[in-house]
């Protein structure tokens, strides 16, 4: 299967996505063919989306051209485009967002199939007498009406949200929404009408570079050890993840009650770990990889028994603390926060903590990524915990 990617662009940001992309190609076998005068003068340089594919399908034999915006920076340079070819059709692209009356699309990644030659042809004669040749948004406006026919959707396959790209947090609120913004181990990220655009791009491959997967630390005590090693173990299993298991109180230990044992363990993990952490505690199983969260945030609350930080005082608190991702930064200012502090139940802790610092970018992850394994505990009676076990 013979497959090419492509791209435009007349600004001085292809010189931070087009290195990645050809390093990309240059690893999965695809020519790399790139364009920086405009084919189309008279359209908006954006037309170069149907017009550059065009001109490589009648002079070349490929078999998919896949089309990649300048200002897209791939993020993962293992998957290979044929992952994102599920059918036969002779376009295939994402969906951008879904309004009540239709579905919107994004033409920022487009894979063509050489079965489209007649279809992007089509699309440049009817951009001729279109107000969509100079108008905004371009040739992908075009694209969305035809989608909207009936030929149209027997022709083109949109696939998923964060499926072949993801925004920016930089870009239109619309446009990085939680299904749309871009996290850890996605395909690409797309700066999409970002402004500062050059510089937000260059910092992004630089943290990319400099970001390391967090630190899993699983809290237990002595005579719970087996169960959390068994949680380790799964954690490795089916996510591919180490772990620490860190021993901390047991009830009764050092005149610890039952609401206070988990914060003064955590107190004594943290002192441990200067590093990006993620939190667990040992009876937490994840139903989906636990890294697919935004990293750039400063915490991540994923695994929980409900609640809400935004509901009124004082039932602005979640209740369950199985899994939280802290930034580096937040674990220094936690080992400072929690000196001195009365132990209260660890997740009325943490929950006061981000309350008192709006600074801190948050992300309380809906709907939660995990559940509690069933087992003895001697913190919570079961009628109280069983409904955030696994559904049968």
């Amino acid at each position: 299967m013979k497959i090419c990617i492509i791209s435009f662009s007349d600004r001085s940001i292809q010189h931070l996505s087009f290195p990645i992309m050809k390093s990309y190609c240059e690893k999965h076998n695809y020519d790399f063919i790139t364009e920086s005068k405009t084919l189309c003068p008279e359209h908006h340089p954006s037309w170069n989306t149907c017009y550059l594919p065009k001109k490589i399908f009648e002079n070349n034999d490929y078999d998919f051209v896949v089309w990649i915006d300048d200002d897209i920076i791939l993020t993962d340079l293992n998957k290979p485009i044929t992952d994102f070819i599920t059918d036969e059709k002779p376009i295939t692209i994402q969906r951008e967002r879904e309004l009540k009356i239709m579905i919107k699309i994004n033409g920022g990644f487009i894979i063509f199939h050489k079965s489209s030659l007649d279809i992007l042809n089509n699309l440049i004669e009817t951009s001729h007498t279109s107000v969509y040749k100079t108008k905004l948004p371009w040739e992908q406006q075009i694209i969305q009406n035809y989608l909207n026919t009936d030929e149209g959707s027997k022709n083109i396959n949109v696939l998923p949200f964060r499926t072949l790209q993801s925004f920016s947090k930089y870009c239109h609120t619309w446009l990085h929404s939680d299904d749309n913004r871009w996290r850890q181990g996605d395909f690409c990220c797309h700066f999409a009408g970002v402004g500062y655009r050059e510089k937000r791009m260059k910092d992004f491959i630089q943290n990319l570079h400099s970001k390391k997967s967090p630190k899993f630390v699983i809290l237990t005590y002595k005579d719970n050890l087996p169960f959390a090693e068994e949680t380790k173990q799964v954690l490795k299993d089916q996510w591919n993840i180490d772990a620490d298991v860190f021993c901390g109180f047991k009830i009764g230990e050092n005149n610890l009650k039952y609401n206070q044992v988990v914060m003064e363990g955590f107190k004594k993990l943290i002192e441990n770990y200067d590093e990006d952490l993620y939190y667990l505690e040992d009876d937490v199983r994840f139903t989906k990889n636990p890294l697919d969260i935004d990293l750039t945030k400063d915490i991540v609350w994923s695994v929980y028994r409900n609640g809400k930080l935004t509901n009124k005082p004082p039932h602005n608190i979640i209740t369950g603390i199985q899994a939280v991702y802290f930034s580096k930064d937040v674990i220094c200012s936690l080992k400072k926060d929690i000196q001195g502090k009365r132990l209260v139940h660890f997740d009325n802790y943490i929950s006061k903590f981000i309350n008192k610092h709006p600074e801190l970018s948050f992300e309380h992850v809906v709907p939660k990524m995990g559940y509690e394994k069933k087992h003895e505990s001697h913190i919570s009676q079961e009628k109280h915990w069983k409904r955030f076990q696994k559904p049968n």
